[in-house]
């Protein structure tokens, strides 16, 4: 099994120093239609090519929908079949009364339990719970134990979080927190039009650029443009050009 768990995108892997920890929490943050589940798909797909066993699992568009629309991917054509593929329904009755042993019950009738035997496991969304809750505190304390949960587990599984973040709010959720692995995406006002791209945020132990990547998403999945988009006082500024290394660049950050 390939150490960290890799993207299969070259230069995002590259940047998050071969891709996300081992035995770790990683999210994805960004508004509806930046590419969040699509990227998270691509890196179970890069599992399964390297003979892990991955699953996904969603609370919001059925599965059956999905597998459908990613056959159709060049990227998925050879491993589609190979993503277990899970619907879950939160209901939060299920959460309560708010114990470790309670949400470790939950988490293992949902699929993603501690004694669950799976290498990447992709939960889409987080956002789903959050709703659900309808309470800051109570939502923060259950993400204390699903991280518990997920880091005390005796395989080397590792976790991927989806997170719905509203238009037009700058400020990020309490999933940031409890995550090791912290990726961006959104959609960038630059001078000419609005453009996708996304942004390492967080990377625990592993030096990683913080400006903003633009890419595309096409039949094989999303691919990362050359240059970057970084913000100039109020404004964004696409630069189209090679980016320097990360060792030479100063734009990066140490977590």
């Amino acid at each position: 099994m390939d150490r960290p768990a890799r993207f299969g995108i070259s230069k995002l892997d590259h940047y998050l120093g071969g891709g996300i920890e081992r035995s770790s929490l990683g999210v994805l943050i960004g508004e509806n239609g930046t590419g969040k589940t699509l990227l998270a798909m691509q890196w179970l797909a890069e599992g399964v090519r390297n003979g892990e066993n991955c699953r996904y699992i969603s609370t919001t568009v059925p599965v059956k929908r999905m597998r459908g629309y990613y056959s159709t991917m060049e990227c998925f054509a050879d491993v589609i079949d190979d993503i277990d593929m899970l619907d879950v329904e939160v209901d939060v009755k299920e959460l309560m009364p708010l114990t470790h042993k309670k949400i470790e019950e939950w988490a293992t009738s949902k699929g993603f339990g501690r004694d669950v035997e799976v290498d990447r496991l992709v939960f889409d969304s987080i956002t789903s719970i959050e709703m659900v809750m309808a309470d800051p505190a109570l939502f923060r304390n259950l993400l204390s134990m699903l991280a518990h949960i997920i880091t005390h587990s005796d395989s080397e599984r590792t976790i991927l979080l989806t997170e719905e973040k509203p238009f037009g709010v700058e400020s990020l959720g309490e999933t940031r927190n409890f995550a090791e692995c912290v990726i961006l995406l959104g959609m960038i006002p630059v001078e000419y039009g609005l453009v996708r791209a996304m942004r390492i945020y967080k990377r625990s132990g592993v030096r990683h650029p913080i400006h903003w990547m633009p890419f595309d998403i096409t039949s094989k999945g999303i691919e990362l443009r050359e240059g970057r988009i970084v913000k100039k006082t109020t404004e964004y500024m696409y630069i189209d050009e090679p980016v320097l290394d990360v060792e030479e660049s100063k734009l990066w950050r140490v977590e």
